[in-house]
């Protein structure tokens, strides 16, 4: 009983460091990421840290990773990364507002076939 209470116990103390950190660090993080040119890894922390969260500044976070995906030339996966934010958030306009217009800005490649 005594193991198991002490694996629950160092498992928690994994796991909440986490989960107590507020928005307001977690995106001050994230903008340190960013000034210092490190699109990828904004990229991965908006997946992994940022995308759980729903709040009035999710729509910015969701702005701020198609932002980081554009500067690394990833067109590819910006579909996945705005369906993943829209299917996660059905609820907070925000991120449908901020999904909408990565939409309306993205680089649009295509051509018309016979006419």
């Amino acid at each position: 009983m005594k193991v198991w209470l002490r694996i629950f116990l160092v498992g928690l103390a994994a796991v909440l460091p986490a989960v107590g950190q507020d928005a307001a660090a977690l995106r001050r993080e994230r903008d340190g990421l960013i000034e210092r040119g490190l699109w990828k890894d904004a990229v991965t922390f908006y997946q992994e840290k940022l995308s759980p969260l729903s709040d009035g500044e999710s729509g910015n976070d969701l702005g701020k990773a198609v932002e980081a995906l554009a500067r690394l030339s990833d067109a590819k996966g910006f579909d996945a990364l705005v369906e993943e934010s829209v299917a996660g958030h059905r609820e907070n306009p925000e991120v449908l507002l901020a999904a909408a217009t990565a939409y309306a800005g993205a680089v649009k490649h295509g051509a018309i076939v016979a006419g």
